[in-house]
């Protein structure tokens, strides 16, 4: 009886002292995929589905299949802006040319013509990265100002 009442009495007090570690816990859950626009109907890309798998994403092979639509060619000069957040931490910030992107991590070259557009690409996670949700803002322009693309992207690792 002292021993089931002590056990009792051990879990009550975990559950009322400890909500800050509880809710730790929960805080750190990992998320699966969501994106939403942050652009407008007149965007140059505009996605229709972006997919991983794993979803959340895991250390080692995943991968991203990404469907969309381009309303014009894209050019030399495209610029595109990647920057992932851990928190309120920016762990990554990138101005880069979309073509010469494409080129180095694809067999895509420039000019990429306006039309349906499918990219699938694996990559890996390295088992050093810790597991986190990350919030990823993505936009770019076209190489003559024009508005390329504005995603809001969250993901856990």
């Amino acid at each position: 009886m002292k021993f089931s009442s002590a056990l009792l009495f051990t879990a009550i007090a975990s559950a009322i002292a400890l909500p800050s570690e509880v809710e730790e816990r929960e805080s750190k859950k990992i998320h699966p995929l969501s994106y939403k626009s942050c652009g407008d109907l007149n965007d140059v890309l505009q996605v229709e589905s972006l997919t991983l798998d794993p979803n959340p994403l895991e250390h080692g092979k995943n991968s991203i299949i990404a469907n969309g639509t381009l309303t014009e060619d894209i050019t030399e000069g495209t610029m595109i802006s990647v920057r992932v957040k851990a928190g309120a931490l920016t762990v990554y910030h990138k101005e880069l040319d979309l073509c010469d992107l494409a080129k180095s991590k694809s067999d895509i070259t420039c000019p990429i013509k306006a039309g349906p557009i499918n990219i699938e690409k694996e990559f890996e996670i390295p088992k050093n990265i810790p597991h986190t949700n990350v919030k990823i803002a993505l936009s770019g322009t076209t190489a003559d100002g024009g508005q390329l693309t504005c995603y809001n992207i969250a993901v856990g690792i």
